[in-house]
Order: structure tokens, then C-alpha cells, then sequence
């Protein structure tokens, strides 16, 4: 049998309405990607202008954070609503009552006269020395008080003067022997004995 011909042999032809349509494909892509894009560059970037963008700065003097943002360029308006404190009248403090001062001295009591002040120390006469006849250390009131005779320095004759004896060896001016050693004041005091006891002078003075 010989090659069947006709329509039904007939080679298949080389394809050329498939890669147009890949192409047509991808350059539809291509555009729908481009529009997209393009119109979310143009909703976010171009369509907003500057001054619209909020401002986000933190307004200050206080709040509770829900202030609404204050457009760029434009002046808030502040209204202060406080009401201003009524004025108070100024309190006027009475003074403390202080005592009464005393002027009147109470019955009874002992006042000195008000004495003067002057720059110079009052004037004071001192009193008179009191007469010392026989100059023995001892004035006479002092003398006839101990029995003494004011007109005579030893009244014992013990060779001490009675002013000696009374103030400085504490011995009896009216006593010639006054510790009854059978030697007088003046001898045991002149030769260093103690002429208020037995023995020596505890001192060279013999001053007890």
C-alpha cells in the first residue's frame, strides 16, 4: 500500500500564535504591577501634602494625653478658664496686752532711796584711826577692852610689847611667864625657846 495523503497526512505546522500569547501575558503583567505601584506611590507620597502631615509633637502644659494635634502654621488659642482668686481683705493683729507695770511699791516693803549717778565714785571720808598712846601696835580702846594700860608698851615688863604678844607670839601681855617655865616671854623668845611650852622655838621666829 502506498503513503495515505490528504488532509488527515498533513504535517502539523510550527507554532507561532503560543509565544505571542506568553508575551502578551507578561507584558500585561508587567503594566498591572507598574499601575499598582504606581498608584501607591501616588496615594502616599504625592497625594498628601506637607502642611497636612500631623504634627507629633507632645503639647505641653499638662492634660490627660487626648489633646487633638495642632496643625503646622496655625496659633492655637488659649482660653484660661480659671477663675481668678477673690481678693482678701488684709488681716490686721491686735497687739499682745502686756501687764500693767508696778510703780507702787506693796506695803511692807523695804524701798532704798534712789541713790545719784554721776561719772566720778561717791566721796567717803574714812573713819579715824583710833588713838594709840603708848605705840605699842595695840590702840587704847583695844588695850583698856584687855585689860591693859594704854599709856605703858610692856604692861607685864616681860621685855615683849603688849602689841607683840597679843598679835604676834600669842603670849599673856598680862603675864610675864605665860607657860609658868620660871623664865619670862622675852628671855626664852630672845634665846629661841618656845615660851608657850617646854622645849624650842619650832621656828626661828618663834611664831606658834
Amino acid at each position: 500500500m502506498g503513503a495515505p495523503t490528504g488532509p488527515m497526512m498533513q504535517a502539523p505546522r510550527s507554532g507561532g500564535g503560543g509565544g505571542m500569547k506568553a508575551l502578551f501575558v507578561v507584558l500585561l503583567i508587567v503594566l498591572v504591577v507598574v499601575g499598582i505601584g504606581g498608584g501607591a506611590f501616588w496615594y502616599f507620597v504625592l497625594r498628601t501634602p506637607p502642611e497636612a502631615i500631623e504634627d507629633t509633637t507632645i503639647p505641653t502644659g499638662g492634660g490627660n494625653g487626648n489633646i487633638p494635634p495642632i496643625p503646622t502654621g496655625v496659633a492655637p488659642s488659649v482660653t484660661d478658664t480659671t477663675p481668678m482668686p477673690a481678693a482678701q481683705e488684709p488681716t490686721t493683729t491686735e497687739p499682745a496686752t502686756l501687764p500693767t507695770p508696778v510703780t507702787t511699791p506693796p506695803p511692807g516693803a523695804n524701798v532704798p532711796p534712789p541713790t545719784s549717778v554721776t561719772s566720778e565714785p561717791p566721796t567717803t571720808t574714812p573713819p579715824a584711826p583710833e588713838p594709840d598712846t603708848d605705840g605699842d601696835g595695840l590702840d587704847d580702846r583695844r588695850e583698856t577692852e584687855l585689860g591693859l594700860n594704854p599709856n605703858n608698851p610692856d604692861t607685864d615688863g616681860d621685855g615683849l610689847s603688849d602689841g607683840d604678844e597679843v598679835l604676834k607670839y600669842r603670849t599673856n601681855p598680862t603675864n610675864k611667864d605665860t607657860d609658868q617655865d620660871t623664865y619670862e616671854d622675852g628671855m626664852e623668845i630672845r634665846n629661841g625657846y618656845n615660851p608657850l611650852g617646854a622645849g624650842q622655838c619650832s621656828n626661828a621666829e618663834c611664831i606658834p
